[in-house]
C-alpha cells in the first residue's frame, strides 16, 4: 500500500485540503494536535448550555465552488439566504443599519446614494478579484500570461473603473472612505474589515486594498458559523476516505537530502510519508517542526521575517436575553467605532505594547439564526476585539486579562447599556491565550499580516508562494499562503491543487 499524504492540522483548511486530495484518489492521513477538529473554526462549550461557533466568526469568504465540490450541503451545511443586518450604533443618535446593498439610518440622501454607487462599484470588481483570489498566484519568474490575463480583466472594467481601482489600491482606507462618505460612522464601519487581525490603522498605506479583497469575495454566511463548516468538512473528508486522528501532535517533520521522509509525533511514533501538507502557520512549520538549522540561510531568514504580530482578543458572552442597543434594536451583527479617528486611536497603543482602552469591536450573535447555541430565550454573543498586542508590556497577567475584559465589556455597554445585567457567563481570550490554545505564532489569527509584501506570490515568501516549498514533498495548505487568512477554505483547496499538480 502506498504511503499516505500526511496533512498536519485539522482546521478548516487542513480538512478542505485532505478532502479534496482524497476525492482525487489519494490516501490521506490527517493529524490534529487538539482533541477536536476545527482550530480557529472549532466550536466549544464555555458555559452550561452555551456553544461557541469558533474564534473567527465571519464565514462570508467561504468559496461556493468548494462547498459544491465537497458536497457540504449533503453533509448538513446551510447557507443564509440573506446577509446579516449589521448595526452601527451610536451613543447619542439612532443606529445605522447595513443590509447588503441597502443602508438605513440618520444619513444624508447623498450618503445613501453614494453607498449604492459604492456597492455597484464593488459588484463590478468582483469577477476580477474572485478570479485572482481563487487561482494559484502568478509566478514572478514564470510566464507573464497569468499576469496579462489579470491585466486584461482589469482593462475590461472600462476606463473609469480601471482608473478608480488603480487610484484606490495604494491608498489608506481612511482616505478612501472620506472620499466616499461624509458620515464618519458609516465610513468607519465600512473600513473595519481592512484592519481585522492586522498591525495597522485606517491611515496605514495599502489598507484600502485589504478592504477591496474582503468585499469582493464576500458571499452568503453559514448558519451555525465556522463550527458548522467544520462539522460538514469532517463528514465530507471521512466520506472520501480520509483517516483522521485527533490528539496527535506532530513534534518533527523528518527530512533528508532527498526531501520529506515523514513525521514524528509527540509520543515518539514515526509515520513515513513522501508528501506532507502543513496547514499550520509557516513559522511553526519551518522553524518549529523542521528547524532553522535544516533550512537554507535564505529560507530561514525569509520565514523568520514574516510579520505575525497578533492584535486580536476574543470574548464569548452568555446572555439571559437578546442583545439590544440603547434604542431597543436587536443586534445580530454590530461594528463599533464612531469615526475613523476612533479606529486610529484604538490602533495607536499597540505600537507601544499597550492595549487599547477603547477597543474596536466586531460583534456577532449567531444564536439569532441558530437557536441551538443557547438555551431557550438566551443568546450567545461572539466578540472579536481590536487592538490588544500579543507582546503586551508587563505580559498577559491576570490583572492584564481583567483590564482587557473590562475594556471590552465597557465598550459594548456604552452602546448596549443592558448587557452587563444580562451576562450569566463569559470567556475572555487574550492573544497569548489564543496562541497557547491554538498553537498560533504570536497569537496571529491570520497566520501572518495582510500587507502588500505578504500577499499573492509573496505569501508567505517568494520561495514558497505557490504552496510547494524548497523541501521536496512539503506543501503549505494554510492561511499563511495565498489568498490569506480568515474562514474561506481557499488556501487549503489551492494547496491541494498544487499537491495534485506535482504528481
Amino acid at each position: 500500500m502506498p504511503q499516505p499524504i500526511v496533512m498536519i492540522g485539522g482546521g478548516h483548511n487542513g480538512l478542505t485540503a485532505a478532502a479534496l486530495l482524497a476525492k482525487a484518489g489519494r490516501r490521506v492521513l490527517l493529524l490534529e494536535a487538539a482533541d477536536q477538529l476545527g482550530g480557529l473554526a472549532a466550536g466549544s462549550s464555555f458555559h452550561e448550555g452555551f456553544q461557541t461557533t469558533g474564534i473567527l466568526h465571519d464565514t462570508t469568504a467561504v468559496r461556493s465552488d468548494i462547498v459544491k465540490a465537497l458536497k457540504l450541503d449533503v453533509h448538513g451545511l446551510k447557507l443564509s439566504s440573506e446577509p446579516s443586518s449589521i448595526l452601527i450604533p451610536s451613543s447619542d443618535q439612532e443606529s445605522i443599519r447595513l443590509h447588503g446593498d441597502d443602508v438605513e439610518g440618520p444619513l444624508s440622501s447623498e450618503d445613501i446614494d453614494q453607498y449604492k454607487r459604492h456597492r455597484d462599484f464593488l459588484r463590478r470588481l468582483r469577477p476580477v478579484f474572485r478570479r485572482l483570489l481563487n487561482q494559484l498566484p502568478p509566478d514572478p519568474y514564470g510566464s507573464i500570461w497569468p499576469l496579462a490575463r489579470t491585466a486584461i480583466g482589469i482593462r475590461r472594467l472600462g476606463a473609469k473603473d480601471m482608473t478608480e481601482l488603480l487610484r484606490i489600491g495604494p491608498m489608506c482606507v481612511a482616505d478612501w472612505m472620506r472620499d466616499q462618505f461624509s458620515n464618519e460612522r458609516l465610513g468607519a464601519a465600512l473600513a473595519q474589515p481592512a484592519l481585522w487581525g492586522g498591525w495597522n490603522g485606517p491611515w496605514s498605506p495599502g489598507t484600502a486594498a485589504n478592504l477591496l479583497l474582503y468585499e469582493c469575495i464576500a458571499n452568503h454566511e453559514i448558519i451555525g458559523g465556522p463550527a458548522a463548516l467544520t462539522q460538514a468538512l469532517e463528514a465530507s473528508a471521512r466520506s472520501f476516505g480520509v483517516q483522521i486522528r485527533t490528539g496527535a501532535a506532530v513534534r518533527r517533520i523528518r527530512t533528508d537530502s532527498n526531501g520529506i521522509q515523514g513525521v514524528t509525533l509527540e509520543d515518539g511514533e514515526e509515520i513515513d510519508a513522501q508528501v506532507v501538507g502543513a496547514s499550520c502557520d509557516p513559522k511553526q512549520t519551518f522553524l518549529d517542526l523542521i528547524g532553522a538549522e535544516r533550512l537554507s540561510v535564505r529560507l530561514s531568514r525569509d520565514i523568520g521575517a514574516i510579520r505575525t504580530r497578533g492584535t486580536t482578543a476574543k470574548v464569548h458572552l452568555a446572555l439571559k436575553g437578546p442583545l439590544t442597543d440603547r434604542h431597543g434594536n436587536t443586534v445580530e451583527a454590530m461594528r463599533t467605532g464612531a469615526s475613523l479617528d476612533d479606529l486610529e486611536r484604538a490602533f495607536d497603543p499597540i505600537k507601544y505594547r499597550q492595549m487599547s482602552t477603547k477597543p474596536i469591536l466586531d460583534v456577532r450573535v449567531p444564536s439569532v439564526q441558530d437557536s441551538s447555541l443557547a438555551p431557550e430565550g438566551h443568546h450567545m454573543v461572539s466578540i472579536i476585539s481590536h487592538f490588544a498586542p500579543y507582546h503586551l508590556e508587563g505580559g498577559w497577567t491576570d490583572e492584564a486579562r481583567s483590564r482587557l475584559e473590562d475594556s471590552i465589556i465597557n465598550e459594548l455597554g456604552s452602546y448596549c447599556p443592558d448587557v452587563k445585567e444580562q451576562i450569566v457567563g463569559k470567556e475572555v481570550l487574550s492573544p497569548m491565550d489564543l496562541s497557547e490554545r491554538l498553537r498560533l505564532t504570536e497569537g496571529h489569527v491570520l497566520h501572518g499580516e495582510h500587507a502588500p509584501d505578504q500577499l499573492l506570490f509573496m505569501r508567505p515568501t517568494i520561495q514558497c508562494g505557490k504552496y510547494a516549498t524548497p523541501i521536496k514533498g512539503l506543501f503549505l495548505c494554510g492561511s499563511g499562503s495565498h489568498p490569506g487568512g480568515g474562514i474561506s477554505c481557499a488556501p487549503g483547496a489551492l494547496g491541494a491543487r498544487a499537491i495534485l499538480k506535482a504528481g
